[in-house]
């Protein structure tokens, strides 16, 4: 390889200007490495835009392929449907131009509010993975060579990017404003244990700085399990904590366990520097079941009812881990006086209590 001083010597200098234009032509040297280097940054940066759009163009392809399928019409009658559909909405429009009066906030408010969901949480029992983390990533490992089960999780994960890109950003505010904080009302009776769902096991940290699997917390004890996921949702949840723990502080079968789930990465930052005064404001004996959770749990939302972000959210869950009751938002007066007869009934008759236990029969749905 041919050195920067024979070059320079080779086109007619000499060895006492190479040493006073050696710097400058070492500067150049470089000079051209850096614009060389800003040229690769330069397209990199090109292709990972090209990259990002071309992502962005075929999910907007998909949502429009999914709108398209399930809203698409046999194409024979495509434009006889449009007219009558057209002349429908004009004669509707036109049919009469007196104001009509608005509805009533009460009549409003029984039409939007829908009823708890039948049941709550998922049909698998929940286990706590012991397992150490190179067993975890080997069988992930096998999961994606199985054929069958790479499709089951590549389909289930289309649906919820389907799900989630159809989905406005501000649902969850609209639905506040619309609905006032209710997504659906509470039931007044208790599921029956062979219709119940689970609680989902959450691997989190205490207040103790310990890890927890939740489903150790739950298991053996009635208890009464909040989420927290935003601070608008606090008021929500103590509605229901506060008198539960004014009535069974002393019960020993009997307790509260909090969630705290943060499943944004960023403000997760800002909860973790929050912690000692989350700690210090919490008494000593609730620190163990006051859970933090900084994880994505999206998917698990929709089975257990947490449609909305925002809200507060409290499940009563019995000594198997069934999920027997819920309810959300600012606790009204019948919803506390459910979730405490409920306590009392499930705590009766996972203590054997036969009485008690008949005598809150009709607390079963």
């Amino acid at each position: 390889m041919t050195k920067p001083r024979d070059l320079y010597e080779a086109r007619g200098g000499n060895h006492t200007r190479w040493q006073s234009q050696k710097p400058r032509f070492l500067a150049c040297k470089w000079l051209g490495h850096l614009h060389c280097t800003q040229i690769f940054l330069n397209i990199h940066s090109r292709l990972h835009m090209a990259h990002f759009t071309i992502r962005k163009v075929a999910l907007a392809g998909l949502k429009a392929f999914e709108m398209a399928r399930l809203t698409s019409v046999p194409h024979a009658g495509m434009r006889h449907l449009a007219f009558h559909n057209a002349r429908r909405v004009n004669s509707t429009r036109f049919a009469s131009s007196t104001p009509q009066p608005l509805p009533s906030a009460e009549s409003q408010q029984r039409t939007t509010i829908p009823t708890a969901p039948p049941v709550f949480g998922v049909p698998e029992l929940p286990l706590v993975d012991e397992s150490s983390s190179f067993a975890k990533i080997k069988r992930k490992a096998e999961d994606l060579t199985d054929y069958d089960k790479a499709l089951a999780a590549q389909m289930e994960e289309r649906n919820f990017l389907v799900e989630k890109i159809t989905t406005s950003y501000w649902k969850d505010a609209q639905d506040i404003h619309l609905h006032g904080g209710k997504m659906w009302e509470a039931s007044t009776k208790l599921i029956k244990a062979d219709k119940a769902l689970y609680m989902p096991n959450f691997h989190g940290v205490d207040l103790n700085d310990r890890k927890v699997d939740t489903t150790n917390i739950l298991r053996g004890k009635t208890t009464l399990m909040a989420f927290i996921f935003a601070r608008f949702g606090e008021p929500h949840a103590a509605s229901f904590t506060t008198p539960f723990r004014k009535e069974f502080e002393t019960e020993k079968d009997i307790q509260l366990v909090e969630m705290n789930v943060q499943e944004n990465a960023l403000k997760a930052i800002l909860l973790r520097a929050f912690v000692p005064s989350i700690r210090r404001n919490t008494p000593e004996s609730r620190r163990p079941n006051y859970v933090l959770l900084y994880k994505n749990i999206e998917r698990l939302r929709k089975p257990l009812g947490m449609y909305n972000q925002y809200l507060g959210y409290v499940f009563l869950v019995d000594t198997q881990c069934r999920i027997r009751w819920a309810a959300h938002g600012i606790a009204t007066p019948q919803e506390v006086a459910t979730m405490l007869a409920g306590t009392r009934a499930l705590g009766a008759k996972a203590a054997g209590v036969g009485k008690g236990a008949k005598g809150n029969e009709m607390m079963f749905r």
